[in-house]
């Protein structure tokens, strides 16, 4: 199952650390691609929108980056780590985007605002302790 995951890393590299496939992970999983913001104008609105709500760009030098990740966990298990600030399912993501794809100007920035809505933001004066394994 594809997951979009925003997560708080002091490099990129960590991200192919952190995704790696294991042995010892109940579900393999596979990071299909990374920088999701920069390529997807509707993930870049909604994130705006986050950020517009209180959502740092820094929390304890660790910058916030968007990931799509394939594996069995589910959204719940990204959830629950520190460093993951929002996860949804990619289907989901797709959806809606092609339900607001006809939309021109701020209805459309309007509607991934809506859509952000809809998440919690984090504390942000949180210390991300991350372990790579």
């Amino acid at each position: 199952m594809l997951k979009h995951i925003a997560v708080r890393l002091r490099r990129s590299g960590d991200a192919d650390i952190a995704f790696k496939p294991r042995a010892s992970h109940e579900h393999q999983r596979n990071l299909v691609e990374s920088r999701l913001d920069v390529r997807d104008l509707a993930l870049k609105n909604f994130a705006e929108a986050l950020h517009s709500r209180g959502l740092d760009y820094f929390v304890d030098d660790c910058k916030l980056s968007w990931y799509e990740v394939d594996d069995e966990n589910t959204v719940a298990y990204y959830q629950a780590f520190n460093e993951v600030e929002c996860a949804f399912e990619s289907d989901w993501w797709e959806k809606e985007k092609n339900r607001i794809r006809y939309y021109q100007g701020m209805r459309y920035v309007d509607e991934c605002r809506k859509l952000a809505e809809n998440f919690k933001v984090k504390n942000q004066s949180r210390t991300i302790d991350y372990k790579l394994p």
